[in-house]
């Protein structure tokens, strides 16, 4: 019967964070947004010729 009941009971699907914890990591992820690579056209030369070749063997 426990296990009928721990099986129906509605499991937490998350634990509460630290709202310090939170702001620390915020300020870390904003300091590694700003240090993108630049805009790279050989990059995107490279992946747009990738699209057009899938597509042309579609």
């Amino acid at each position: 019967m426990d296990r009928l009941r721990a099986f129906l009971k509605p499991q937490q699907a998350y634990e509460p964070i630290d709202e310090d914890a939170a702001d620390s990591q915020r300020g870390e992820a904003a300091t590694h947004s700003n240090r993108s690579s630049p805009f790279s056209w050989v990059q995107y030369s490279i992946f747009f010729l990738l699209g057009i070749a899938m597509l042309w063997a579609w």
